[in-house]
C-alpha cells in the first residue's frame, strides 16, 4: 500500500467516524439497548438482505436511465455511488443527491450533467411511484379506519414495498429511457448557466465536464 492509498483510507475513516459520531450524538444508548433487547432480532436480521436489496435495484434502474447516453457504466459503481449519497445524507439532509451523480460521473468518465439530469428524471419516477402508492392506500383504506387491513399489516411490509416500487420504476425506466427526458434535461441544465453570473458561469463548463 502506497503512501497516497494510506492517505486516503486514514480520510476515509476519519469522515466515517465523524459520520458516526454525528449520528448517534443526540442518541440515547441505554434507551437503543434497551429497545434492541426486546426487539425481534430475527425480522431485524431478515430485513437487512431485502434493504440492500433495495439498494442494489436502485442502482440497476440508474443504469438502466443511462442507457441511451452510449456510456460504459458499472453497477459496481452505480451500487457505491448510491450507498456513498447515503452516508452523505446522514451528515448533511439530501446532499447525497448532488453528491451521489458527482462521484459516479468522476469514476465513469461521464459530465456530470448527464449524471446529474439522470437524478433529476429519477425523482419524476418516484414522486410517480408515491402518488401509485397514496392512489392504494385511498383505494384500500378510504376511510382511514384503524380496521383496515393496512393498520395491521407485518412490520416488514415497509422494506418490502422497496421491491415492487423499484421495479415498478425500473420497468419504467425501460420503457421511456430512449426518448429525449434525459436529454432534454441534461440540455436545460447546461443552458441554466447562461442566467448565472458571470463568475458563476466560468465554472460551469468543468462542472458539466466532470
Amino acid at each position: 500500500m502506497n503512501g497516497r492509498s494510506i492517505v486516503r483510507v486514514l480520510i476515509g475513516t476519519s469522515i466515517l467516524v465523524v459520520a458516526v459520531w454525528f449520528m448517534m450524538r443526540g442518541v440515547d444508548l441505554s434507551a437503543m439497548f434497551d429497545i434492541l433487547k426486546h426487539a425481534d432480532l430475527v425480522i431485524a436480521a431478515s430485513c437487512i438482505p431485502l434493504v440492500i436489496g433495495s439498494h442494489l435495484m436502485r442502482a440497476i434502474r440508474w443504469r438502466t436511465l443511462l442507457r441511451p447516453t452510449n456510456h460504459v457504466t458499472h453497477l459496481s459503481t452505480a451500487f457505491n455511488s448510491v450507498m456513498i449519497g447515503y452516508a452523505a445524507n446522514t451528515i448533511v439532509p439530501r446532499s447525497g443527491e448532488l453528491i451521489r451523480p458527482w462521484v459516479f460521473a468522476r469514476r465513469e468518465g461521464m459530465p456530470v450533467a448527464t449524471a446529474m439530469s439522470s437524478v433529476l428524471v429519477e425523482r419524476v419516477i418516484d414522486v410517480l411511484t408515491l402518488l401509485l402508492a397514496i392512489a392504494l392506500v385511498m383505494v384500500l383504506a378510504p376511510d382511514g379506519s384503524p380496521r383496515s387491513s393496512l393498520a395491521s399489516r407485518p412490520r416488514w411490509l415497509p422494506h418490502v414495498w422497496h421491491y415492487p416500487s423499484d421495479s415498478w420504476s425500473l420497468c419504467f425506466h425501460s420503457s421511456y429511457s430512449h426518448h429525449s427526458a434525459l436529454p432534454l434535461c441534461t440540455a436545460s441544465f447546461v443552458r441554466c448557466s447562461a442566467v448565472l453570473p458571470r463568475s458563476s458561469r466560468r465554472s460551469s463548463p468543468p462542472f458539466v465536464k466532470g
